[in-house]
């Protein structure tokens, strides 16, 4: 059973898994990106709709939504109905305003320098403007409390109407939780992508029950039959595998989760978590790390400054930015460069990245903790692994162009990837055994 739904978390751009970083400090201007074109294309006309039997539809629809959801409504939310062109239009129009192509350069290089895709080209932001308003049916602005709807027609399609479901909940689940507090400015990337997956999913199991008791089998089936083994929303299919499996982990893997909190129809124990939400992709990829007693906690990953007076990195780089990375992350890493058992990014117990850059050249520095000794072995081999199909000259690996490498220092596994393997070999050599 899947579900077609496609939405745009709580805001009105699709969700750019390649852009949360946290500074730590004031960072310089990334080096200039090269050149990038897009058009901008002229608006589409408007077009008049009736819409008075989608309104009927729609409030049918919410107050369906939030019987079966057992949350009942604070206030009305305010809807838009929006043809599907100028839907699309407004969505890249504000990914161009929201999205600089500096902005876009430099999650390709921080991506590339950790081996998450395979090149540093990689036009993101054209790449956001192609999808932009694709596939998306509805969603629900977090910051306007606004619940926007694309129609195409003088009444709801049953799509649509799954849809607007797991969109209404949203909006509940904001008069009630309040997701810009569970979602606040400067999250890090990984606690990000647990409390999405804890939304998403809530949203997502809600659409399917939504179907299930209010639809007729003859729509019920019509809304699934398209896509029965796809739980999430689709993705272009020329985006590098880490930004598909990123666009839908929170869908996929928050559906598990949440089903795997509580039994179908019963909340209790998902508003429980909402009150005390996930810390980690950990914890939605293994959910007993979330139900143990106490709870499997991230642990702090503390990386050398490398432009501070000691000058390991030497002059003219610059600090650019830090986040944290999850189980997820480490576990795509793997997959991404074909080794064999993934699962070496089982027992994580907490990773972090810097950006560095000179100039075009860039460098990133990744520690990484383990629950044990043996998870530390076991993520280490597969790291060492995920190596293998690149050339090997001295203790470096390169691809490319990086140049890159992997050190025990203390209680972490450290890898090391620049675009100079002379600097490379040198961050390394200054990291304790």
């Amino acid at each position: 059973m899947g579900v077609l739904t496609a939405c745009s978390p709580f805001a009105s751009t699709p969700p750019r898994v390649v852009r949360r970083v946290i500074p730590t400090a004031t960072p310089a201007p990334p080096p200039p990106p090269p050149p990038t074109a897009v058009p901008t294309p002229a608006p589409p006309p408007t077009i008049a709709l009736d819409t008075t039997e989608v309104k009927r539809q729609l409030l049918a629809v919410e107050a369906d939504a939030a019987k079966m959801r057992g949350l009942k409504p604070k206030r009305p939310v305010p809807e838009h109905f929006v043809a599907q062109a100028e839907l699309k239009y407004t969505m890249g129009q504000q990914t161009l305003q929201e999205y600089t192509p500096e902005m876009a350069h430099r999650d390709a290089t921080r991506l590339w320098l950790l081996l998450l895709i395979d090149n540093r080209s990689t036009d993101f932001r054209q790449m956001e403007v192609d999808f932009a308003g694709q596939e998306v049916l509805g969603y629900y602005d977090q910051m306007k409390k606004e619940l926007f709807v694309r129609t195409d027609g003088s009444s709801l399609s049953p799509r649509s109407k799954e849809t607007l479901a797991h969109e209404f909940v949203h909006n509940l689940q904001d008069q009630y939780f309040n997701l810009q507090k569970l979602l606040p400015p400067g999250i890090d990337h990984d606690r990000e992508m647990a409390v999405r997956a804890l939304v998403e999913g809530d949203a997502t199991v809600s659409g399917i029950f939504y179907a299930a008791r209010y639809m007729s089998n003859r729509d019920f089936s019509q809304v699934f039959a398209e896509s029965e083994d796809e739980i999430a929303p689709p993705v272009p299919g020329r985006a590098p595998v880490y930004l598909q499996q990123g666009w839908q982990f929170p869908y996929r893997y928050g559906s598990e989760f949440v089903l795997a909190l509580s039994p179908p129809g019963s909340y209790k124990a998902i508003n429980a978590a909402f009150a005390n939400p996930p810390d980690s992709t950990e914890q939605i990829m293994h959910p007993q790390k979330f139900l143990a007693k106490k709870r499997d906690e991230p642990l702090p990953v503390p990386l050398p400054p490398l432009t501070d007076t000691l000058g390991t990195l030497g002059a003219g780089w610059t600090f650019q930015e830090t986040d944290t990375l999850g189980e997820f992350d480490l576990q795509v890493m793997l997959l991404e460069n074909y080794v064999k058992n993934p699962q070496a990014s089982e027992g994580w117990g907490g990773a972090r990245y810097a950006l560095y850059t000179k100039g075009e050249d860039a460098l990133t520095i990744m520690g990484s903790r383990w629950d044990t000794k043996r998870d530390l072995g076991e993520w280490e081999d597969g790291l060492v692994q995920s190596f293998k199909l690149f050339h090997k000259e001295g203790a470096l690996w390169s691809d490319r162009g990086r140049f890159f490498g992997e050190k025990r220092s203390g209680d972490q596994v450290v890898f090391v990837d620049g675009t100079d393997g002379p600097t490379v070999q040198r961050v390394l050599d200054s990291l304790k055994p």
